[in-house]
């Protein structure tokens, strides 16, 4: 503004080694100061609120009201001030000085000097010095930084030269990556690039990866993002490397790829092997179903109480009522030889996880038509044991009986041929063209999913492997735990931890076993040995000729 006679005015003055000077100031910037000073201090409790501002001098209203705005003919001072305010939310009012006698008597009472704070302790000067050296250290770089890092670098230094002044007929190893990108290489004020990325020198590297890291994005948005600003050779690698190491993406990474399907052997008899599940509650029952694996044949048992002495080779899953004192007591005094899933993994004991849906799906539909639940079981029950099944090709009743039950309808004897070798390797073919082949080893680095605390997100827990049981279940030592974890809920780590040695008795461990998955290799070999069933007589019938029509 220019300058006004009648305004009070303000003289600063101060004397330092080279000069002497004085300045007039109006009281404008004296009060926008004060606003601009009280808003920064606050400033954690103002951003993102609307709120009121007071001031005693009527003019800043006008200054930094809503309705008018910035003069033009204000100080470059005042305008700048008011558009460091336009950040924030705020509705500005006058209030004289006698109603502002907070804000007025701080103003007026400022604080002395802090003489602990000025005699500061030359220790404490240098731990703030090398925390300012530090944080310099984290700021983003800049490309001045890396020429002058280039220049300095045994690699890079060369690459530079011979993109000046040409590439030799032989060159070392370690050249060899930048060779083979020569013709795309160039010089950019002192840095070399490769179209617009950046070669980044070897004391670099490590600061940039760990920054791309730093929100965890995962190996294929750190590819990515680096691909658009810098490269060095191996970048993958090193990418992949880094985040196969860092355990809060290992831990709290998603499922591994499945490994290939492992079958159960096929049995050679009735009840050589069933599989039970518990179904309910339904209707305010439990259902104890029982699958026996060879025939399909099943069992629904209705109970009130689903308790350990009412339920008694057998697969489930890790309910309590199978995994309880009394029930493996029950095994062991019968000679039965109890196998339970993995936890969390019902894939292993599908047969009996599929046909609880199957009768689930059966009494609901019943029920839907009106009847007593006991009739709808038998019924269902009946209809089911005397349907050939999709993998078998013969119903239930002919495989466990050994013999068709009288129905309405007459069905065929089966050959002796077993069609359920075909579709069961047709099956396991389909299923492992989704898989991948995973090895491990006694002693192996992992992580097993951790299912405790009944939660649904994806956990990981590292341990170490301490034997193997069948083809597909492992024995993991977790701490002072042991766990037993399906191939699928186990994946390679490569980061170590203080529990990974492995103090435990040999002779606690359990024996392991091996099942052949070479009988379904390939689809010829099944080709070859499978032949179309034959159902009935393929004699060729001809009409009867009567004497009497040829006379």
């Amino acid at each position: 503004t220019h300058y006004d006679p009648s305004l009070p005015l303000v003289l600063a003055a101060d004397a330092s080694n080279s000069g002497v000077g004085a300045v007039i100031y109006h009281r404008y910037p004296d009060e926008a100061l004060a606003i601009i000073y009280g808003v920064q201090k606050f400033d954690q409790f103002l951003r993102g609120r609307r709120f009121t501002l007071l001031t005693d001098h009527k003019p800043l209203i006008t200054i930094f009201g809503p309705k008018k705005g910035i003069p033009t003919t204000s100080a470059n001072r005042l305008q700048r001030t008011a558009l460091r305010l336009m950040g924030y939310g705020y509705d500005i009012e006058y209030r004289s000085t006698f109603n502002f006698g907070h804000a007025d008597v701080l103003s007026r009472l400022p604080i002395g000097p802090d003489k602990a704070f000025d005699n500061q302790d030359p220790g404490e000067i240098r731990v703030v010095a090398s925390i300012q050296q530090d944080s310099q250290q984290d700021l983003p770089l800049r490309a001045a930084q890396i020429a002058k890092a280039t220049q300095k670098d045994l690699i890079l230094i060369q690459v530079y030269k011979f993109i000046l002044s040409g590439w030799p007929l032989s060159i070392s190893d370690n050249l060899q990556p930048y060779y083979r990108i020569r013709n795309d290489l160039s010089t950019s004020h002192g840095c070399i690039t490769w179209g617009l990325r950046t070669i980044i020198p070897t004391c670099f590297r490590i600061h940039l990866l760990n920054y791309l890291h730093l929100s965890h994005p995962g190996m294929i948005r750190m590819k990515v993002y680096a691909r658009r600003y810098f490269w060095w050779p191996f970048i993958d690698k090193e990418i992949e490397d880094l985040v196969r190491k860092c355990p809060s993406c290992t831990k709290n990474s998603k499922q591994p790829i499945k490994a290939p399907l492992s079958p159960w052997p096929v049995p050679s008899q009735p009840w050589q092997r069933i599989h039970i599940d518990f179904m309910g509650k339904f209707m305010n029952l439990y259902f104890l179903i029982i699958v026996d694996a060879y025939s399909k044949w099943i069992e629904v048992i209705t109970m009130q109480n689903p308790s350990n002495k009412s339920t008694i080779l057998i697969v489930s899953d890790n309910g309590n009522q199978f995994t309880s004192a009394e029930f493996t007591e029950f095994c062991t005094r019968n000679g039965i030889k109890h196998i339970t899933t993995s936890p969390g993994h019902p894939q292993s004991n599908g047969q009996a996880e599929r046909y609880v849906d199957i009768v689930k799906s059966a009494l609901t539909k019943g029920l839907y038509n009106g009847g007593k639940i006991d009739d709808i079981l038998s019924n269902f029950l009946f209809c089911y044991r005397t349907t050939p099944h999709a993998t078998t090709k013969s119903s239930p009743a002919e495989l466990f009986l050994k013999q068709q039950i009288r129905t309405i309808f007459d069905l065929l004897r089966p050959d002796t041929f077993d069609p359920s070798y075909t579709t069961r390797c047709r099956y396991i073919k389909n299923f492992d063209r989704h898989t991948k082949e995973r090895y491990f080893e006694k002693n192996n680095k992992v992580l097993v999913r951790d299912f405790r605390n009944n939660s649904n997100k994806i956990k990981w827990t590292p341990g170490v492997l301490i034997n193997q049981q069948g083809s597909r279940l492992w024995f993991v030592k977790v701490g002072n735990h042991i766990w037993r974890r399906h191939e699928n809920q186990i994946k390679h780590r490569e980061w170590s931890t203080d529990d990974d040695v492995i103090t435990l008795d040999p002779t606690t461990m359990i024996e392991t076993g091996t099942i052949d998955r070479n009988k379904c290799s390939s689809s010829s070999s099944i080709s070859d040995q499978v032949s179309d069933t034959i159902r009935r007589s393929a004699r060729l019938k001809k009409p009867v000729h009567r004497l009497i029509e040829e006379i």
